[in-house]
């Protein structure tokens, strides 16, 4: 169905019922995983805008008018608004393509909006006094954060132990070791085992670096230029890992 007016600024809009506590909570939920791509008013204010949708219709459910007049309501109107989010458009492709989906989202909206009060206290019971988009940063903190403390523990234990496992006078120091690979390897020794210590194997290099990485690695703890901070211990690891032969392949 279309209606005869579209918007001044040709986007979407998505109308609703703006005496509904419901309606406007999840409106404003859209709004701010949509943002300016879609506009959102109460129909209370452009009903005159829209004179072929009955005030009965725009109480049943909400309403989406596209930018060129196309309308859809209820779960349909929802699914439209969703395909303008990252992923959202996989529900509308479920609703026009997934036999009796429609149906059952459809029968689902009509329970809803029968039971809006409902729905409303269980939707702040369930997200709060407003729903937030979901974000990752906390997820993403812990994660790196536990990913420095692993990085400290292993630059630590290194640190303690590097000279006498790989060191010149260790089990298998790492300066001879790196000169018989460039024996047999050639110039392609050092990239097969990238290492910062072909520069320099010695005991003092060996130990710098893993107290380097350890003191990096607080960096990404501490939530600190997170990003050069884990390209440096990776380069540090990496070039650990290569000189440390049996102890840490």
């Amino acid at each position: 169905m279309t209606a005869p007016a579209l918007d001044a600024d040709a986007k979407p809009v998505l109308i609703y019922d703006g005496d509904c506590g419901f309606c406007a909570y999840w409106a404003r939920y859209w709004q701010r995983l949509t943002g300016d791509r879609v506009r959102y008013r109460p129909y209370q204010e452009v009903a005159g805008d829209y004179s072929e949708i009955s005030v009965e219709d725009f109480q049943r459910a909400v309403q989406y008018v596209a930018a060129d007049g196309h309308r859809a309501s209820g779960a349909e109107a929802a699914f439209l608004t969703l395909t303008h989010t990252r992923g959202g458009g996989i529900w509308l492709a479920l609703y026009r393509r997934l036999p009796g989906f429609a149906a059952a989202s459809e029968a689902a909206y009509r329970f809803i909006a029968r039971h809006r009060p409902l729905a409303f206290r269980l939707s702040r019971l369930a997200w709060g006094s407003e729903r937030e988009p979901a974000r990752y940063e906390v997820t993403a903190g812990l994660f790196l954060r536990a990913l420095g403390l692993v990085y400290l523990g292993a630059f630590v234990s290194l640190a303690v132990q590097i000279s006498g496992l790989v060191g010149s006078h260790g089990i298998l120091p790492a300066a001879p070791y790196l000169r018989e690979l460039t024996r047999t390897l050639g110039n392609a020794a050092w990239l097969s085992h990238p290492s910062l210590f072909w520069l320099d194997a010695s005991d003092t290099a060996l130990i710098g670096a893993c107290w380097a990485g350890a003191g990096v690695s607080l960096l990404v703890v501490a939530n600190r230029f997170s990003g050069p901070a884990l390209l440096t211990l990776f380069a540090l690891y990496l070039s650990l890992y290569h000189v440390g032969q049996v102890f840490l392949q």
